[in-house]
């Protein structure tokens, strides 16, 4: 590498080394109450465990393994979800049903083109609990 491009590239990264201030942590989105990442994986990726994920163009992971496919496609996934409860000698039962990836792609001469859509967090449930802690001598329940 060129010396003139070496010292090019230091000093475009030298000011904002410099003034940058700390890093903090990022929160967890699913303690923020938005709901949980779903993994954007899918079908073929789910069934290896998720070991294709990252060269799988029908994955939302890495959108550079869009490049990988030659050919017009269309990817659509369905995951239905069947839910059965029972509490005390009763029963309910319940179907969700989502289409939790959606990609339409093609490539022309060199250039690939791609139109995607995937379920960022899920909220079909939510988690309750009780508990009581102990206020200036004074047990206050909370749920």
């Amino acid at each position: 590498m060129p010396r003139a491009t070496l010292l090019a590239a230091v000093l475009a990264v030298l000011p904002a080394a410099l003034v940058s201030g700390a890093a903090h942590a990022q929160g967890a989105l699913s303690l923020q109450g938005y709901g949980y990442p779903t993994g954007q994986l899918s079908a073929g990726s789910l069934g290896l465990g998720g070991a294709s994920a990252e060269l799988d163009p029908a994955s939302a992971i890495n959108p550079a393994a869009l490049s990988a496919g030659t050919r017009y496609s269309i990817y659509m996934q369905f995951e239905p979800e069947f839910r059965r409860t029972e509490v005390g000698g009763n029963a309910s039962s319940a179907r969700v049903m989502r289409f939790p990836g959606f990609l339409v792609s093609g490539q022309f001469r060199r250039l690939t083109v791609a139109a995607s859509a995937s379920t960022f967090l899920d909220r079909t449930y939510r988690n309750v609990y009780s508990d009581s802690q102990l206020v200036g001598g004074t047990m206050i329940p909370s749920t």
